[in-house]
């Protein structure tokens, strides 16, 4: 761990057990760091299950995605749809993504871009995250394999600092 992260979580640490009726929650989101494009692949991964997704015709009017979905629960890490230990589908007008154990929350951010979200928040730190995601730079599920160090899982996205420190302290009158 680098020197910087690990004086962010000193500070984070230190804001939040020094809080007091504040909620640490405030300015905080649930939301992968950047939207993601249609066609993009998402690996998700909870015990022994691995899955993938990929947005398709993400819109604002209506508020709704198309994916296609894959799925394993084996503990293997390729997707590949002509394996039959694989499960794929895909779904249209959707206001989530959910698939088999999987549901993970998206709303627009725009035409073509959407946000995805984590099942917890980033200073919900005594909580456990019910999956990890990852979003990938693919567009083909072609030769991944969701169990490889490559990838980098997170169970939340990063904390908001500045919104963190100024939800600890009341401001004036």
């Amino acid at each position: 761990m680098t020197l910087v992260r690990r004086w962010r979580w000193l500070v984070l640490g230190g804001v939040v057990l020094a809080s007091g009726c504040n909620n640490p929650n405030n300015g905080q989101t649930a939301a992968a760091n950047a939207p993601v494009p249609d066609g993009r692949v998402v690996l998700v991964r909870r015990s022994n299950e691995f899955g993938a997704f990929i947005l398709h015709n993400q819109t604002g009017k209506p508020e709704t995605t198309d994916y296609t979905w894959f799925y394993r629960a084996d503990g293997q890490g390729t997707l590949a749809p002509s394996d039959p230990a694989v499960l794929s589908g895909h779904e249209t007008n959707a206001t989530q993504v959910a698939f088999q154990t999987f549901s993970i929350g998206w709303s627009i951010n725009e035409n073509g871009k959407g946000w995805i979200y984590f099942s917890k928040l980033p200073t919900e730190l005594k909580k456990d995250a019910d999956y990890e995601m990852c979003v990938t730079t693919a567009t083909n599920l072609a030769g991944i394999d969701a169990r490889s160090s490559k990838w980098q899982y997170q169970g939340s996205g990063r904390v908001n600092l500045k919104a963190l420190i100024k939800s600890q302290f009341k401001e004036g009158p």
